[in-house]
């Protein structure tokens, strides 16, 4: 299982009064088999989200490391089964200096503006791990983010731009829906990134795609089943399928335990992997 598949956070908030919260979210991946937090770079433990903010009837308001907007987790948003699979590199992920807008919910629809300046290099999250892209003064993040969730019904769009060097801008544009019939789910997403005119492997454009279904079984039981595909303009050992079957358990109102089979295909090489998750989450 992967490290970066364990995680150790906190979050709080206190009242100010007038309807304005101070609030803040620390977080770090973490290594289970010998209780590291965050990574090795010296002074990162908490390396996915380390932010302060105010919050109000005029929404909300974040500074620090975190997610651009929320443009990047589409996929968790329409896939039932989480972040068990992989969706591909993602623009604006877990960020340094961060400030982001989350406005209220207004008739249903909701949307985020965010943008990131990095001190040196940009971070994109990747399976196997963090990647940095970018040279020094470059690695700003644009984002912007718009949902519509009424009823069993929701709609989701994002997009983003990061400058990779002062002549080239990557964009990246997600889409996805998801309903809930009762009887079962279904959501699905694109994400598509573009790539500069020499489309080097390096700097290759890519297409994105999830598909997932979940079916509420009784006692609490939850049956998920995800498809997802990362295909590059430019044929890569990186392009791949996963296949991920998962079972969840819903122990009380904020506790929840799962197990998930993730199988996956690597186009280029014709290497398959199967990989076994077990895990028990609890919200405070």
């Amino acid at each position: 299982v992967s490290q970066s598949r364990y995680r150790l956070g906190f979050r709080g908030s206190e009242d100010l009064g007038g309807g304005l919260k101070a609030e803040f979210q620390l977080e770090g991946t973490l290594a289970a088999s010998n209780g590291t937090l965050g990574t090795t770079t010296a002074g990162n433990m908490f390396n996915r989200e380390a932010w302060a903010g105010l919050s109000g009837g005029f929404g909300h308001v974040r500074m620090g490391t975190t997610d651009v907007t929320n443009h990047q987790d589409i996929d968790t948003k329409v896939s039932q089964a989480g972040n068990f699979a992989f969706f591909g590199s993602e623009i604006g992920g877990d960020q340094k200096k961060t400030v982001r807008y989350i406005s209220p919910k207004i008739a249903d629809f909701q949307f985020e503006v965010g943008f990131a300046s990095p001190t040196s290099s940009v971070t994109q999250e990747t399976p196997g791990g963090e990647k940095t892209s970018g040279a020094t003064g470059t690695g700003n993040v644009q984002a912007l983010y718009a949902q519509y969730e009424k009823g069993p019904l929701g709609i989701y769009a994002g997009y983003a731009t990061l400058k990779v060097s002062n002549s080239y801008d990557q964009k990246q544009t997600t889409i996805g829906a998801k309903y809930d019939f009762g009887v079962l789910s279904v959501g699905a997403a694109v994400m598509n990134s573009d790539s500069p005119e020499e489309n080097t492997k390096s700097t290759a454009g890519f297409d994105n795609r999830v598909a997932s279904v979940a079916m509420p079984m009784s006692n609490g039981y939850t049956l998920h089943g995800v498809y997802e595909t990362s295909q590059k303009d430019v044929k890569t050992a990186t392009d791949f399928k996963n296949l991920t079957l998962a079972v969840t358990k819903s122990l009380s109102k904020r506790t929840t335990a799962y197990g998930a089979v993730i199988s996956q295909d690597l186009e280029l090489t014709g290497k398959d992997s199967t990989q076994y998750t077990v895990g028990l989450r609890h919200q405070f």
